[in-house]
């Protein structure tokens, strides 16, 4: 009788416990379709904060800017350029921020740093970084438009092995490659591994001034140690690169932002009518044989003053979250002072509709 009485009482408390078991399943299954149904949380933009720091020129044809870590503490430095262009001989003008802030403003900067850019009547330049002899420590490249009257070349120096000052151990003799059209109005270099072969490559980029304003471009493919390429191809014009024909001058920045192991290129112009300037952004897909793909149509975006005479733009993660922002630079020319002005656009994204990359802001 005891027997069946404690096998009665154990069966009946298995039941009850199968049941809350059963309950506190169907519960948790409810809660989760509810988790399920709510969209993911869209993510909370960061508010635009402009920063103005001196860009120390005179007659200032071209500026640019990139991002790197240079004292390899994780956190993004700046190196601003501008090329000062005076009658007679140009010179680069250059300095590092380092340790930017979130919204870009760097703890602190070294000095002007000043080298002879090789060109005599620029309408552009151009500033990139990257590892190009792959021995572990970033290299420099300045880049000078030279616009003569009749025939243009890209004339760039290479800076080898900087420190975290910025300085090169050396740099290389100045390298001309013919330019992409006769009547140039900004220009830009980006490094990058376009083809996927382990080498660096440099695309070089120029605007053609005209009532219609063309993006032309060349890459150097698979630079070698001394900076130089055996193989550079020229694309001309790209249908769909019309920015607008009162362009000042332009950037690009190269960036494998979905990881298909192709380069995303964002393309810069500063609109400089009469009156407030604009940033006209277009982006593409690089293939690795070098042509364009998936070219956006442009995209405006807020200017930098009036008198903008060097556009820069560059990618890096600065608010350390693990996506990458974007960076739009106008270097403001007043009579005066001149100044780089920019500010920082966060976690780029494609954008399905408009079928571009955007970044977000406030």
């Amino acid at each position: 009788m005891k027997k069946t009485i404690i096998l009665y009482c154990v069966c009946c408390i298995a039941a009850l416990y199968l049941t809350a078991c059963k309950k506190e399943a169907q519960l948790t299954t409810a809660s989760a379709d509810k988790t399920a149904d709510k969209p993911a949380p869209a993510r909370k933009p960061k508010a635009k904060v402009i920063n103005t720091l001196n860009a120390f020129g005179w007659i200032i044809e071209g500026g640019d800017v990139a991002a790197t870590d240079l004292n390899g503490n994780g956190i993004p430095d700046l190196i601003y350029l501008i090329n000062d262009a005076p009658a007679g001989p140009n010179y680069f003008r250059y300095y590092v921020g380092w340790d930017v802030s979130e919204t870009g403003y760097p703890s602190s900067v070294t000095g002007i740093k000043q080298i002879a850019s090789n060109s005599s009547i620029s309408e552009g330049a151009g500033i990139a970084v990257g590892d190009i002899d792959k021995n572990g420590i970033p290299d420099l490249v300045l880049l000078a438009y030279d616009a003569p009257d009749g025939p243009n070349n890209f004339v760039y120096i290479v800076g080898f092995n900087l420190n975290a000052n910025g300085d090169p151990a050396y740099w290389s003799s100045p390298i001309t490659v013919f330019g992409t059209n006769y009547v140039a109005q900004g220009a830009a270099a980006s490094l990058a591994d376009i083809d996927a072969n382990g080498t660096l490559d440099l695309l070089l980029s120029s605007y053609h001034f005209d009532v219609e304003g063309k993006f032309t471009y060349k890459i150097a493919f698979n630079l070698n140690s001394a900076g130089f390429s055996t193989n550079i191809k020229d694309y001309g014009v790209h249908a769909g690169t019309y920015l607008g024909h009162i362009i000042q001058d332009i950037g690009t920045a190269l960036a494998d932002l979905n990881g298909d192991g192709k380069q995303e290129l964002f393309i810069v112009g500063n609109d400089n009518p009469p009156g407030q300037n604009s940033f006209r952004v277009i982006t593409a897909t690089v293939t690795p044989t070098g042509e364009l793909e998936k070219v956006s149509g442009f995209k405006q975006y807020e200017g930098l003053g009036e008198s903008g005479q060097g556009t820069g733009v560059t990618i890096a993660d600065f608010d350390r979250d693990g996506t990458r922002d974007i960076l739009f630079l106008s270097v403001t020319d007043t009579p005066a002072e001149d100044y780089y002005k920019y500010y920082i656009g966060y976690s780029i994204t494609w954008n399905p509709r408009s079928k571009t990359w955007e970044p977000f802001f406030d």
